[in-house]
């Protein structure tokens, strides 16, 4: 074995060990995040995001009854309109608050 065989066969396992030592640190990064989560996970519901997050996936999805009824009052063009939106939206907003 000449010199420069034996440089680079030194160098291959050199890289080797670092790939070896960075695909172990992945998974201990991955196991670290993937606990990280399921903690995150089991206390959501204590937080006042978890408890919005928790109330909004109660709420039905389509009321259709408001939605052809918005559809007609967009028709008739009534003015207060706005300031209709503007009351549901704070009645929606005070109802998810209090809860």
């Amino acid at each position: 074995m000449n010199k420069n065989e034996t440089q680079k066969e030194l160098q291959e396992r050199f890289m080797q060990a670092k790939r070896e030592q960075s695909n172990r640190f992945e998974k201990f990064k991955a196991a670290q995040d993937h606990l990280l989560a399921n903690k995150i996970m089991e206390n959501i519901h204590n937080t006042p995001l978890g408890k919005l997050l928790g109330i909004i996936a109660t709420l039905p999805e389509i009321r259709a009854e408001k939605v052809e009824h918005g559809r007609q009052l967009l028709r008739r063009k009534e003015s207060d309109l706005d300031e209709q939106l503007d009351e549901a939206m704070d009645r929606v907003l005070e109802e998810l608050l209090h809860e």
